[in-house]
């Protein structure tokens, strides 16, 4: 972890990192998807502030489902906060899969 509690997962979902390089940080420290930094943030809320490619918020989902429900510490989730119309559009569509958007 950094001196604000990221970890690498934080900060690749941050930098709109490939979703390779998500996958490989997400096999090596699995459990990072559901650690929380010093703001109250997921990964997942870092990739959905910085507008990250949808197959990261994708493999962040799968790697935590949970953390669609989890608040940061201003009480926001991390689909909502900053959730762009682009992206509101795919998480809203019928035809949204989380598995097809993994493909790599």
């Amino acid at each position: 972890k950094d001196g604000k509690g990221n970890l690498a997962l934080h900060v690749a979902a941050a930098k709109k990192a490939s979703p390779k390089v998500i996958a490989a940080l997400l096999v090596a420290h699995p459990a990072g998807a559901a650690e929380k930094n010093g703001d109250g943030d997921l990964p997942l809320h870092r990739a959905v502030s910085k507008e990250a490619p949808p197959k990261v918020i994708a493999a962040l989902l799968i790697a935590h489902p949970a953390g669609a429900a989890e608040k940061d510490k201003d009480g926001d989730l991390p689909l909502t906060k900053h959730t762009t119309e682009r992206n509101r559009t795919i998480l809203r569509s019928t035809s949204f899969s989380l598995r097809a958007l993994l493909i790599v």
